[in-house]
């Protein structure tokens, strides 16, 4: 049995990882230091919100907090 554990897919995942990817090419080709700047500050927010949202969906009671967070999300309307 392989031990490498299987990410869960998610379309918030896969945008992000996409997002995270698009400003890194603005980091490696831009050449307004600003933008650079700018650009790896979000990369850096990103990719830390990236390793936290794959520790989500590894985690094996995410069904069932993720129903009650909806559950509780609707309690409040």
């Amino acid at each position: 049995m392989d031990n490498k554990q299987e990410t869960r897919s998610s379309i918030v995942f896969d945008e992000l990882t996409s997002t995270c990817k698009r400003i890194q090419l603005v980091v490696n080709n831009c050449s307004n230091p600003v933008e650079v700047f700018i650009g790896q500050q979000v990369y850096n927010a990103l990719d830390n919100i990236i390793a936290d949202l794959r520790g989500l969906l590894a985690n094996p009671n995410l069904d069932a907090t993720a129903e009650q967070f909806v559950k509780m999300m609707h309690e409040r309307q």
